[in-house]
Formats: structure tokens, sequence, C-alpha cells
């Protein structure tokens, strides 16, 4: 029986594919060509990103992890850009850019990983607060001791 995560991405695929044939009906170049999902290269990188960005959303344990490495590599390369390689990315201002683009990119992914765990935490502290209140209601009168 297939995962949750393979039938996503084998509904991706097929709804794309039913969108290609719709389009080309529209346009009426009446293509009837389609791609089979397997031999895609881009639909096994989107099925890699579907099952990690699941992972990353159910398991805060990886979300951390992720947001120690996110952080850790944009401290390193601020470090790296900053010291070591100042000069030689003064003299290009394309790698100028793309190095410090990196490094806010990096440092965007783990705040915003940081965020997603910090309401995470709050919804699950939120719903043991509301499932502590329904049982300490349920309770009879009678299991209080006085």
């Amino acid at each position: 029986m297939p995962s949750r995560k393979l039938r996503l991405v084998h509904e991706l695929c097929h709804s794309r594919a039913s969108l290609e044939r719709r389009a080309s009906t529209a346009l009426g170049t009446r293509s009837t060509k389609v791609i089979p999902c397997r031999n895609v290269p881009a639909v096994r990188s989107v099925k890699f990103i579907l099952a990690y960005s699941l992972g990353l959303i159910r398991d805060s344990h990886a979300r951390r992890h992720t947001m120690f490495y996110t952080t850790l590599a944009s401290v390193m390369l601020l470090f790296i850009g900053s010291v070591l390689i100042d000069r030689v990315l003064r003299e290009h201002p394309l790698w100028f850019v793309a190095w410090w683009g990196l490094c806010a990119w990096l440092m965007v992914a783990s705040l915003l990983l940081a965020l997603f765990d910090i309401l995470m935490i709050r919804s699950a502290a939120r719903k043991a607060r509301r499932d502590l209140a329904r049982k300490v209601l349920a309770q009879e009168p009678d299991d209080h001791p006085s």
C-alpha cells in the first residue's frame, strides 16, 4: 500500500499531466504525449522536496536539527565572507551579491523554521491545556477530596 507522501506525488504528477492535456486541447494542438512520472527528473526532485518538507513539518527533532545546521552554515558563511574572502568578494560584485544572498537566505530559512517551531509549541500547549480542562471538568464532584 503506497504511503501518503507517494500518493500526493502521484496525484501531483497526474494532475499536471491532465492540465497539460486540457491546455493543449484548449490551444488546439491536440498533443496526446504524456510524460511518465517515473522518467522525469523534476518529479523526483519534487518528490524529495515534498517528503523533506512533510518531515520538517511533522518532526520537531528534524526541524530543530535543520534550524541548527542552517544557522551554523549561515554563521560560517558570514565569518568566511567577512574575514577570509572579503577582498575577493569586493572585487567581483556578482559573487558578492550571490555570497551574501545565500547567507541571508539561510538565515531567513532558519528564522522561518524557528517561528514555525514556536507556533507548533504554542499549539501543542494550547491543546494540552484544553485536554486538561476537559479532564478536570469531566470529573464528578465526588472524586475531589474535601
